[in-house]
């Protein structure tokens, strides 16, 4: 689905350059929404982490790219699933 789809890709470039290149830390951002520390934040969260740390993005193409990785009828994210994604999308391809 990612692989596939520009606008994810340009989005996940955008939120890996910000937090691998430029150090915005988003694992720990979603953590401080974790409070039982579960890997999982609502996913009202998951897009104030985004929209708030990642301003290069329109709220548009964030919210678009979270649909494509989770359906809009689940409220919760995995965002240790999610900062997978994104270190293995980020690491440079041989």
């Amino acid at each position: 689905m990612i692989a596939g789809n520009e606008l994810a890709q340009y989005v996940l470039r955008t939120i890996y350059q910000k937090d691998s290149v430029q150090g915005v830390n988003l694992e720990s951002k979603f953590r401080e929404r974790d409070a039982l520390n579960t890997g999982q934040v609502k996913r009202v969260e998951f897009l104030q982490v985004l929209e708030e740390s990642v301003r290069e993005l329109e709220r548009w193409q964030i919210q678009n790219f979270v649909e494509m990785l989770v359906p809009p009828s689940d409220n919760i994210v995995n965002y240790s699933d999610f900062m997978r994604i994104l270190y293995k999308f980020g690491e440079p391809q041989l």
